[in-house]
């Protein structure tokens, strides 16, 4: 239910408070409203952007290009703009707008139509102020308010007020949060499109005056006025009177008087059970404690061992309470009598606004001041009331009852706004940018690619470069291979295996055919030396001879030794050994320059003694 909630409580506190009725003056043409992106977006000392089409930065001559990725980031003197880790401009701030108004652009993975500005805020964040015609802020908005699948008629209803509202700052700057009205950019939907063409320009007025069209979820059954609601004078339109439409929104809040037992607790010893305990009820205690800290004991931790009382009287007209009291037991960790036991706090506070009262419990589980029933026992206080909200105005949920009883959204805003008058604004829709030989020519060259290693033994050549662009190999002159980017702007192009050292050229071109300057990248000898051939060794030589490639390093493991060479240019190696005994078994294997080391078979050296004649035996007898 957030979305029917925390936008309405807050937008109606702000509007009574500090936007003055803006007179009814009729325009021709749609305006424009300019929003600070805040809410979605946070507070970010760098943002990603992404052009869906080409967009231009005014009084410049840069082009923004479709499907690529640029960072903006604050910097002592404004912000920068960035693709990759080329800088494009350092600017105060700096505005784009689209060559084609449809094509949004996404500022953090979220879509946005219109004019983007994006400013240095506290010389700390980037801050982005979408500026676009209000019809298309008001699609990004009412979405935000309630549920796209309600009925047409409520939906009408909800854009019409949601308009109404908008054209008080119409001109001016705000921002995306409750403070004014929820805006999700470009997140559309055809529901809610409809609702807001089928009332284009509509507003609510009185006396010639645009109202301030608040409303809530949900007004329990009966409506309230402004002047009990906020004070000030009392207008018409926002008269209290029962409200069968609305679905009365039940709620209960049930506090408990005792939150920490101390039967039995040592309160001079305190450390010893102090980090074991905690209250029933976490989320009235933790508010009610982040008060005490604030108000009585800043920096202090406390805990809060009972709430004996807790009071909500003088309704108004309208049933709702006016004001409040309550009673609070609570210990401060650390403050101890002279005895060296905690001190047990008592605070009474009484004649407290109920609203003040309501947010120092739970307003979450509180939803509204309509209070229909207390319960008071010995454990505990419970509160039982109907109602979302303030409850002055519209109630969104019985306006979507009316709709699915056939009311159409004039009789909606008639019956919540009585005594007002249904104006059409403006008629003409704001000029949108839709042709297409508006869009400037890109004359923008990509940055030069960035290339991986490639290696003598490779067939494939990698890297990245700007998305969606062609890619072009080339050795000397020679194209050696082409190919495409994908949507992320990485490569991967099939070429013929190069020799070492060779030099291999790489740029890149976008579809305007702006070409990149090149990116050369040196082959390397990744492939190793072949097995070299050995000449048969014997138990009578004292050299090992060969070939292998030329100027290669040539080992030769004999036994437990090991004796090396270097082969000459045309490859021919010898290697001095000693002597080996015929049978010793020796491998010999090759390096080259670039460190890639040959297979080293073995083999045996040959014998060359030969075997002694048979031995001469005399006869021998049985004597």
């Amino acid at each position: 239910m957030r979305k029917l909630t925390a936008f309405a409580l807050v937008l109606s506190v702000l509007l009574f408070q500090f936007t003055p009725l803006a007179s009814v003056k009729a325009e021709t043409v749609e305006p424009v409203v300019s929003v600070k992106l805040v809410n979605y977006l946070g507070d970010h000392h760098a943002i990603t952007i992404k052009p869906s089409y080409l967009y231009t930065i005014k009084n410049s001559d840069l082009v923004l290009k479709a499907n690529t990725e640029y960072t903006v980031t604050a910097t002592t003197q404004g912000v920068t703009l960035k693709q990759g880790s080329t800088v494009l401009g350092d600017f105060t701030s700096f505005e784009i707008t689209p060559s084609l108004y449809k094509n949004p652009i996404s500022i953090n993975g979220r879509q946005y139509l219109g004019d983007v500005a994006f400013t240095n805020e506290k010389g700390t964040y980037v801050r982005p102020v979408n500026t676009l015609p209000i019809e298309d802020y008001l699609k990004g908005v009412v979405p935000n308010e309630v549920y796209t699948s309600w009925n047409l008629q409520a939906l009408k209803t909800q854009a019409v007020a949601a308009r109404t509202y908008a054209m008080s700052y119409a001109g001016k700057v705000i921002n995306d949060t409750v403070s004014y009205q929820v805006y999700g950019g470009y997140t559309w939907y055809d529901s809610t499109n409809k609702a807001v063409d089928e009332t284009f320009g509509q507003v609510v007025t009185y006396n010639n005056k645009l109202i301030n069209a608040v409303f809530s979820s949900s007004n329990g059954g009966r409506t309230e006025s402004n002047s009990n609601a906020w004070g000030g004078t009392q207008l018409s339109y926002f008269p209290v009177k029962e409200d069968p439409y609305d679905k009365q929104t039940p709620w209960t809040l049930a506090i408990q008087k005792t939150q920490i037992d101390l039967t039995g607790k040592d309160l001079a010893n305190y450390s010893a059970w102090w980090n074991t305990v905690s209250e029933k009820d976490k989320t009235v205690t933790d508010n009610l404690k982040s008060w005490l800290v604030a108000n009585k004991h800043p920096g202090k931790t406390i805990k809060i061992t009972s709430i004996p009382k807790v009071s909500f009287y003088a309704p108004s007209s309208g049933g709702r309470v006016t004001k409040g009291a309550i009673t609070v037991d609570y210990l401060v960790k650390g403050d101890v009598d002279s005895s060296q036991k905690l001190v047990v706090h008592h605070l009474e506070l009484t004649d407290l606004t109920s609203t003040k009262l309501k947010s120092m419990l739970n307003s979450r589980a509180m939803l509204s001041l309509l209070v229909t029933e207390t319960n008071e026992t010995s454990t505990s206080t419970t509160f039982n009331g109907k109602g979302n909200g303030h409850g002055v105005g519209m109630s969104q949920y019985g306006a979507q009852k009316m709709a699915s009883l056939g009311k159409d959204y004039r009789e909606i805003l008639d019956f919540y706004y009585p005594t007002t008058t249904l104006l059409s604004f403006y008629t003409t829709k704001y000029p949108r940018k839709e042709q297409e030989q508006e869009a400037p020519k890109d004359t923008v060259a990509p940055d030069a690619p960035s290339v991986n290693a490639l290696g003598d033994n490779e067939t494939s050549l990698t890297g990245v470069t700007e998305p969606n662009a062609s890619v072009i190999a080339k050795v000397e002159n020679e194209v050696i291979g082409t190919g495409l980017a994908d949507e992320a702007g990485k490569f991967a192009i099939t070429i013929a295996k190069q020799p070492a050292d060779t030099k291999v050229s790489v740029t890149s071109k976008d579809a305007a055919e702006n070409e990149s300057t090149a990116t050369v990248v040196t082959v390397t000898d990744q492939t190793p030396p072949s097995v070299p051939i050995v000449n048969e060794v014997s138990d009578q030589d004292t050299t090992v001879t060969g070939v292998t490639e030329a100027n290669a390093a040539v080992t030769v493991k004999a036994g437990d030794e090991t004796f090396s060479a270097v082969a000459d240019s045309n490859g021919t190696f010898t290697v001095s050994i000693p002597v080996q005994i015929g049978g010793t078994t020796i491998a010999v294997s090759a390096k080259d320059k670039a460190g890639n080391e040959s297979q080293a078979p073995s083999f045996a050296v040959k014998s060359t003694l030969k075997a002694p004649l048979a031995p001469k035996v005399n006869e021998v007898s049985d004597q």
